[in-house]
């Protein structure tokens, strides 16, 4: 699994990721007095994702908000987020979570518009972390749902983890925000253009590199940001399928125990991120 990581916190990302922050003060929610690791009732999973499951693994956030939560990557790092010892996962989108998800007390599902900065107040109170998900993907929507889904609605998320004193978002951006129609074939990050590029290929590589933009002028001691792009042609091999899409090509194929989620990254301790 291949991927680009943008980081927008000088001081390193090592130092805040073995704190497991702020206990959830939900009154309506009791799973975040339950022991973690309950992931054998899991009935996803493959035998080799079931002992992947296994870790050891550094520890993730205690109360947790993905965006996008019923997506093909979205689900899965609901679930893995639980796999790892979180205590509460709040899975938000705006279509209801599919009938085989997870039904797991530490999750709860949430349906909500992106673009409702209400709702998404609402959803990110108590959060230790947002994985910020959900976009408007592909070349067939309007212009307005790109801008309103992937710029405003990253600003919404921007806006609630700090009203709520949310102290990290990991955000997903898109390699094609980098994408001018040259050959990119071999370049290493530095080497890519950087933003805001001149053109976009198409509008929802704009919306996204617009976000992206916002997401990184956001970076503070208060709130630690970052933005991971997985290389379509390496996540599952043919990009995020969502459910009712086209699987992956068969000659392609890529075996769960080779699967590694793009959202699941580490600084080493003591490392510092620039």
């Amino acid at each position: 699994m291949s991927f680009r990581v943008h980081v927008h916190q000088r001081r390193g990302w090592a130092r805040a990721s073995a704190q497991l922050g702020k206990p959830s003060t939900s009154a309506s929610f009791t799973a975040a007095r339950m022991p973690a690791r309950e992931n054998g009732n899991n009935p996803n999973l493959s035998p080799a994702q079931r002992s992947a499951t296994k870790g050891p693994f550094p520890p993730v956030p205690r109360v947790c908000v993905v965006t996008g939560g019923t997506g093909f990557v979205g689900q899965r790092l609901v679930e893995m987020l639980v796999e790892r010892g979180a205590h509460r996962v709040v899975s938000f989108d705006i279509v209801p979570h599919p009938a085989g998800a997870w039904d797991h007390p530490a999750v709860e599902y949430v349906i909500g518009d992106i673009g409702d900065k209400d709702a998404v107040f609402r959803v990110c109170e108590g959060a230790d972390c947002v994985w910020h998900i959900a976009a408007a993907v592909g070349p067939f929507h309007p212009q307005e749902l790109y801008l309103k889904v992937n710029y405003r609605g990253t600003l919404n998320i921007i806006d609630a983890c700090r009203h709520h004193g949310v102290p990290k978002i990991v955000m997903a951006s898109s390699p094609s925000t980098r994408f001018d129609g040259s050959d990119v074939d071999g370049l290493t990050e530095a080497q890519m253009p950087a933003l805001p590029m001149p053109s976009y290929m198409q509008e929802y590589a704009e919306s996204k590199a617009m976000g992206e933009m916002a997401m990184t002028a956001a970076c503070s001691d208060s709130l630690m940001t970052i933005s991971v792009a997985p290389h379509q042609a390496s996540c599952r091999c043919s990009g995020a399928v969502e459910p009712g899409e086209h699987p992956p090509p068969p000659h392609l194929p890529l075996p769960p125990t080779n699967y590694a989620h793009p959202f699941f990254c580490y600084a080493t301790p003591g490392a510092t991120w620039r």
